[in-house]
């Protein structure tokens, strides 16, 4: 016999060892555990040890990703045990949710059918201004008091782009050029007076703006119109001289008769000529409305043709201008003009 004393080591050398059936067997009862695959059917009196088949590339077969066939996992924190549906969604419990429960009442309260609640408990600050609109309602219309406004500041001038200016017989005139861009809207008033007895049928007035700045390129026609159709009659002044504010003057002869009519005084200083206008007549004098504004020398010659147009200016406009085209009537009279705008800044 070979010796297995601790003193003397025997090594044997042998093929494979194959061991026969072999019995797991429970340490107190006779019970003894069958080995089968963990995925074949058994019964459930059968005690086994499960064991799990894993194929070449790691899987567990047939399908290694398949819930049936993956191993089961508890999830707990010692005391509670999270719980899944059939379905694969985790539950949610009265005891292990109490503050979602308590947020879905919440919300459940406040639901009528299909729509939100609004209550004075839960929606006072809605309830406030909803009374507070209410209040400020009278039938259809809501009743606004005007604490305070600010004020509106407007401010008017008057220039004059072109004093007493004449202009001969065949000719065009073209007034001063008229800075509009500081001023929002504005009315150009034009006044203009034949000073001849000489047959007119007519002088073009043409009123041109322009939206640049600078530059001769930009000019339009706002409008135009034809005026100063006629013959003038004339008549002299006899005062001597005619005072300024004086609404009676004395004529040389009696040839102004038409009453409701503009006339012309055109003063030897020719930017000190006026509009009048005739409201009443006798034999050898006329009355005006107003008076005049300046006074006139003795032997001061008043014309009956003339004429007042006002044009309206748009916001648009940077600057404007008016051309007096006399050529309108080759051989009628001589003419005199002014223009002025009023304007709001």
């Amino acid at each position: 016999m070979p010796d297995y004393t601790s003193g003397n080591n025997t090594i044997l050398t042998v093929s494979d060892i194959e061991i026969g059936a072999v019995e797991l067997k429970n340490a107190s009862t006779d019970d003894r555990a069958t080995i089968n695959a963990a995925n074949t059917a058994r019964a459930t009196s059968t005690i086994v040890v499960a064991t799990q088949i894993v194929d070449a590339v790691g899987k567990v077969p047939p399908a290694g990703e398949a819930v049936g066939n993956a191993p089961f996992t508890k999830i707990t924190d010692g005391t509670d045990t999270a719980l899944v549906t059939a379905g694969g969604s985790q539950n949610v419990l009265d005891d292990n949710s109490s503050s979602i429960k308590t947020a879905v009442e919440t919300i459940d309260n406040f639901i009528s059918g299909t729509r939100g609640l609004v209550t004075e408990d839960n929606s006072a600050a809605i309830k406030t201004a909803v009374e507070t609109i209410d209040n400020a309602i009278s039938g259809n219309e809501m009743q606004v008091d005007v604490v305070s406004c600010v004020p509106i500041t407007i401010t008017k001038t008057l220039a004059e782009i072109n004093d007493w200016t004449a202009v001969a017989q065949n000719t065009i005139s073209e007034s001063a050029t008229y800075d509009f861009s500081a001023k929002s809207e504005g009315i150009l008033h034009i006044q203009a007076a034949l000073d001849t007895t000489t047959a007119h049928t007519g002088t073009r007035f043409i009123v041109q703006t322009s939206a640049a700045t600078a530059g001769d390129e930009d000019w339009q026609d706002l409008t135009e119109f034809i005026a100063l159709i006629g013959t003038a009659a004339t008549d002299l002044i006899e005062n001597n001289p005619l005072a300024a504010a004086a609404t009676s003057i004395t004529l040389t002869a009696h040839a102004l008769t038409v009453l409701g009519t503009r006339l012309f005084i055109e003063d030897a200083t020719l930017i000190n000529s006026e509009l009048i206008f005739e409201s009443a007549q006798s034999a050898n004098a006329i009355t005006i409305i107003d008076g005049t504004t300046n006074a006139h020398a003795v032997n001061t010659a008043i014309f009956n043709v003339a004429m007042t147009q006002n044009v309206s200016i748009p916001k648009g406009v940077y600057r404007l201008r008016v051309l007096v085209d006399n050529t309108y009537d080759t051989d009628g009279s001589t003419l005199n003009y002014k223009i002025r705008i009023g304007a709001v800044a």
